[in-house]
């Protein structure tokens, strides 16, 4: 496990926490944003493959659109015209995509915070996030930690977990873009996921 200085955003240093197995498996994470900005697994062949999206530099980062690697949040996804209801009363959120909705947590979301490393060893790195009730018009205040841990052979978890000292709304998510081809199109990716479902929970019509 290594630390080093990514960049600086108004004086305040970003930190790049780079994670290893002996296996060959590395993943950096900043605590900008609580960003995977680099994940690579080795290679039949003896060598490492790149398999997440990610800037070079903090001037890629700040100026993304797309939450690259980032940890989403108080909400993922879109909420329309930014309001919401909970317990009878109706909240008004910031509007941040063409003014019409409240996308992935709003003009200053999970991932353009600053997050603080609070553990850490060669494989694991855990940050701490704090969300002031009002925060983007949420109400309540939200304390979230995602812990990045790296097993063997190549298996990066994720574990998120937040409390709030009211009631809110939280839907936390992590963005990272996959390519195991990286430099080329995913066009011709085929995924295929082992799943079952169980045909008594199956509802006719559905």
């Amino acid at each position: 496990m290594a630390l080093h200085r990514f960049g600086m955003i108004s004086d305040v240093p970003v930190t790049e926490v780079t994670l290893a197995l002996a296996s060959g498996v590395t993943a950096s994470i900043l605590d900008f944003g609580a960003i995977v900005r680099d994940l690579q697994i080795p290679d039949p062949d003896g060598g490492r493959r790149r398999v997440v999206l990610g800037y070079r530099d903090l001037a890629g980062y700040l100026a993304d659109r797309a939450y690259l690697g980032a940890i989403v949040g108080r909400y993922a996804n879109r909420i329309a015209d930014g309001r919401f209801e909970l317990g009878g009363r109706v909240h008004q959120l910031s509007r941040n995509e063409h003014n019409r909705t409240h996308l992935h947590g709003g003009m200053r979301g999970f991932n353009r915070r600053h997050w603080t490393i609070v553990g850490h060893d060669d494989a694991s790195v855990t940050m701490m996030l704090t969300s002031p009730a009002g925060e983007e018009g949420y109400p309540g205040k939200v304390e979230v930690t995602c812990t990045y841990r790296l097993a063997p052979p190549a298996t990066l978890s994720i574990e998120m977990q937040a409390t709030a000292d009211a009631s809110t709304i939280v839907n936390l998510v992590h963005h990272s873009y996959f390519n195991l081809n990286y430099g080329h199109s995913i066009r011709d990716h085929l995924l295929q996921v082992h799943a079952g479902c169980s045909s008594d929970r199956l509802v006719a019509g559905k």
